[in-house]
């Protein structure tokens, strides 16, 4: 064996220690013992080494070696090393075992971690002096988000137990249900079987093939003697269809061959359910189904089996048995015609379509009957007719149980809110209609049978929207309830006042509805006219798409002559235009400006303020910067700006950097709702946050509670907000007064670590050290549509370590890795982005990078920020990973980036306010605060 010379005495740089030795040569005993402390954790052991101390971790920590508290230990298979060691160094130590490699006055020591003594910490504290001291709490404990709705299942839904006329259950009832599951569960193995035994499903000798060939000669018989057109008898069709056991004026023969019949089938059935099912099951069933032949419904709906539950004794049943040893094929040949060997009619079919007609029959005479309890326990329970069970109940006025059996049984969301509030549960009701957006149908629905409810869920619903800030769809709820409209022109007054393209919008829709105010509406209009900057551009284009939407009246006319040319005038000078050129064009046909039309101003798209491939890069340098710390920003849709300033509250700038508004609520990160209105602010408290709520229109803020949370999406749709609770997944109600849940799924298999969300779907992704997993939901029916798991180490990261991952709602998703560089022994940082299951780019951070933050994505846009001692990048990259931007930041150790629309703000530590236009490729704003 060669001997072995370290090149590096020690390590360098940072690096993953495990173990930590605090010397007595420079260190006193009492300084070791506060070094020791300060390292210990939960599961940490301390041994004895001479007269030194050692400290063994139960976990790797990140270290930077010129500020460690002791000589750091570096794990190397199965030992720990206070030096760099090579893959063929450590042959020198095969069989060492569990070990710590140091150097000792230039030679190379080994000591077993067995051998040492282990120091026992609790001598070091003196503690006969300890006094204890009762104590009151200041504050309850922070609790769990609770669920504010408990789901009705289908497995707690008894509907003998709401529908009280239905009798109870024959005691052997639950007996043959457990059977009938059990059936189920190896109904699969079965089949597997005999498919491995090679018997074929038309094999002459099956029982059910016996008897019909003997009865297929009796219903010619029958059939042909009876010389009556109108008998019933048998035509060539039924042969190979389920046999009429309801025909007009049967003859004589007719009826005895399917009295005949119908006893034969009966009696092989049962005969077939014994073998399968067991013999006194097999009678249970037979007489339940005589029970409901007879008439007695009262007893028979004590015996009742659903259908549903049926189905797999069905299956198993319909597989032939053998009475005979089956033979050899003389020869192999495909018959085009009838198989003389196999069964023309599927007995076990004609004996379950019987059953299913009885369970109708039996329908239909209770319904005759006034007996709706149990007529709906017929439809409901033995026939799985949800949603012909719930329509009758609701015929009959039983909303409650028609309610609970919409949920149970997973009908349309929109069914489910409309029959709770039918029940008169409304509170449920809209919480539903909340959680799942499905207002519309229920209130349509409700408006056609009832007027005065359709009007209350009317009003409710375009409250909700007003609360969750989304006042121009508000405005259209509540439009048709004429004497509510006084509530719309509040809600308009507000848009407009918030400004930006939402007041713009808001401004062509209040010219149609009150041209009485024109005097009024032209003051505000000419501020959209002046403007010359991006919003402004932005505010013209979107009065004129909402121009689109009305009907044009000649207050609208008036200004619609003066816009057209202000966005003329736009392109001409080269400010990116919004509007498209069929547009502009239908506009001057609006306006019915003759003079406009005749000479039609040019319009042509101009391009991009930068060229399609070209890398927009700057730095920002270290003298350049602000007095203030910004924690997290965002852009208003008013062209104003949202900036957390952690504990010195959130502040309102315009884009000249004017302070317009002030919140006196901590704040580190805000998440703002999709039409930017409202926002919630998270104050960080050691592993709590405190949670406020702030209206930007209003202006107002105010405390909402302090919970725990893993992570949240950074947005919500202004009534739902969802965020991971450890391994739990939450949809929050965003403007309950307490923190409650909607919904909630539980044990997901780990810490929940990002969540994203749109539109259409909701996403989040648990971490571990091998990889991670998503979860997709769609909104609005919250529908798991896909979990997948990505093992990342097991496939390509060798000794790499899962640092940060996260997914985005259109299919990206970016993992941060961390690795150790076999020449420096420094960790390094890469990124792979992935576009759906395809790696669309591999970025190395640079060699200095020390950390990173957790990748953020946003549609198409992936952001990487890393960090170095002296600077950090913010790297942005659009679809399969183009890099488009580059933002340095010098002196900067804070960065946080938010996406809204197509512009990207940035915030560092060092009072630097950047906002980064995707499509442009350009800066809109870059102030100092």
């Amino acid at each position: 064996m060669k001997k072995l010379v370290p090149q590096n005495l020690t390590h360098r740089g940072t690096v993953q220690a495990e173990a930590f030795l605090l010397s007595a040569q420079i260190s006193s005993e009492a300084e070791m013992r506060r070094r020791a402390l300060v390292l210990w954790t939960a599961g940490a052991r301390i041994f004895r080494f001479n007269r030194d101390l050692i400290v063994h971790l139960p976990k790797a920590i990140r270290t930077d070696t010129r500020k460690s508290l002791g000589l750091p230990f570096v794990r190397y298979g199965g030992i720990l090393s206070a030096f760099p060691l090579e893959k063929k160094d450590l042959s020198n130590f095969a069989d060492a075992g569990e070990c710590l490699v140091l150097l000792d006055k230039g030679f190379i020591q080994t000591v077993r971690l067995q051998d040492l003594e282990t120091e026992n910490v609790g001598e070091w504290f003196d503690v006969s002096d300890l006094k204890i001291v009762e104590t009151e709490t200041l504050g309850a404990d922070v609790a769990a988000a609770p669920i504010v709705m408990k789901t009705v299942s289908d497995a707690g839904l008894n509907l003998r137990e709401n529908l009280k006329s239905v009798p109870q259950a024959d005691a052997q009832l639950n007996e043959i249900l457990a059977k009938l599951k059990e059936l189920r569960a190896s109904n699969d193995a079965n089949s597997a079987a005999r498919n491995a035994n090679g018997f074929s499903g038309s094999a002459s000798s099956s029982l059910a093939g016996f008897f019909e060939s003997v009865f297929g000669g009796l219903k010619n018989l029958f059939a042909s003697g009876s010389g009556n057109g109108e008998s019933g008898g048998y035509t060539k069709s039924d042969a190979n269809d389920l046999p009429n056991f309801a025909q007009t004026k049967p003859g004589f023969f007719s009826k005895a061959y399917n009295r005949l019949r119908h006893l034969t089938v009966s009696a092989v059935i049962e005969m077939r359910m014994a073998r399968f099912f067991g013999r006194r099951q097999a009678k249970y069933l037979t007489e339940m189904m005589e029970k409901f032949e007879r008439g007695d419904l009262a007893e028979a709906l004590k015996y009742a089996i659903p259908l549903e539950d049926m189905q797999a004794l069905r299956q198993m049943m319909e597989k032939p048995t053998a009475l005979f040893a089956p033979s050899p094929r003389s020869r192999l040949e495909i018959s085009f015609g009838q198989n003389a060997n196999g069964s023309s009619i599927n007995l076990e079919a004609e004996w379950f379509e019987r059953l299913r007609q009885l369970y109708r029959q039996s329908f239909e005479r209770l319904e005759a009957q006034g007996r709706i309890e149990e007529a709906s326990f017929v439809l409901a329970e033995l026939l799985k007719s949800n949603h012909e069970a719930v329509e009758f109940l609701a015929r009959h006025g039983k909303h409650r149980v028609a309610a609970e059996l919409a949920e149970a049984r997973s009908l349309p969301k929109e069914t489910v809110v409309r029959q709770w509030f039918l029940a008169g549960e409304k509170a449920r009701a809209v919480r539903l209609a909340v959680l799942h957006d499905c207002f519309e149908y229920a209130v349509t629905k409700l408006e056609g049978e009832n007027s005065e409810t359709g009007a209350e869920l009317r009003e409710i619903w375009a409250e909700t929207l007003a609360r969750s800030g989304n006042f121009p769809a508000a405005v259209d709820v509540i439009w048709k309830l004429e004497d509510k409209r006084a509530r719309a022109v509040g809600w308009i007054e507000k848009t407009i006042e918030f400004g930006g393209a939402p007041a713009a919008r808001m401004l062509a829709r209040k010219t149609m509805l009150f041209p009485e105010n024109f005097d009024e509406i032209k003051e505000k209009f000419r501020e959209i006219l002046s403007g010359k900057d991006f919003e402004a551009v932005e505010k013209r284009a979107a009065f004129a798409r909402a121009v689109f939407k009305q009907k044009i009246n000649d207050e609208l006319r008036v200004l619609l002559r003066p816009l057209i040319r202000k966005i003329s005038n736009d392109a001409a000078e080269n400010v990116s235009p919004t509007l498209e050129l069929k547009e502009f064009r239908e506009l001057v046909v609006m306006a019915k400006d003759n003079a406009l039309r005749t000479d039609l101003p040019t319009f042509s798209p101009t391009a991009s303020s930068a060229a399609p491939n070209e890398l927009f890069e700057i730095t920002i340098s270290a003298a350049d910067k602000g007095a203030s710390q910004i924690y997290d920003a965002c852009v208003l849709p008013n062209g104003r700006i949202a900036v957390a300033l952690g504990e010195a509250g959130i502040k309102i700038l315009a884009g000249d950097n004017r302070q317009i508004a002030y919140f006196d609520q901590p704040a580190h990160k805000l998440v703002v709702s999709s039409f930017a209105t409202r926002a919630v602010a998270l104050a960080a408290r050691g592993d709590i946050f405190r949670l406020a709520r702030i209206d930007f229109v209003e202006r107002r803020a105010s405390y909402w509670c302090d919970r725990k949370i893993n992570a949240f999406a950074a947005d919500f749709d202004g009534n739902t907000w969802f965020v991971g609770i450890d391994d739990e997944f939450y949809a929050i109600d965003a403007n309950h007064k307490n923190f409650e849940a909607l919904w909630r799924v539980s044990d997901v298999g780990g810490a929940v670590h990002s969540v994203v969300r749109s539109e259409k779907q909701a996403k989040f992704l648990t971490l571990d050290a091998k990889g991670f997993e998503t979860w997709w939901y769609e909104l609005p029916g919250l529908t798991l549509r896909a979990r997948n798991r990505r093992n990342w180490l097991d496939a390509a990261a060798g000794d790499g370590v899962l640092f940060s991952a996260n997914i985005s709602e259109g299919g990206y998703s970016v993992v941060i890795m961390q690795q150790l560089d076999e020449e420096t022994k420094h960790p390094r940082f890469y990124a792979d982005i992935f576009d759906h299951e395809h790696l669309a780019r591999r970025f190395d951070f640079p060699p200095e990078t020390v950390r990173t933050n957790r990748p953020e994505i946003y549609n198409q846009y992936a952001v990487l920020t890393g960090y170095s001692e002296n600077q950090a990048v913010v790297n942005v990259f659009f679809g399969g990973g183009t890099l488009i931007a580059a933002i340095v930041l010098e002196a900067a150790k804070n960065v946080s980036v938010k996406s809204s629309g197509k512009l990207l703000t940035v915030a560092d530590d060092c009072g630097r306010l950047l906002v980064y236009d995707y499509k442009n490729r350009m800066l809109r704003q870059n102030l100092r605060l």
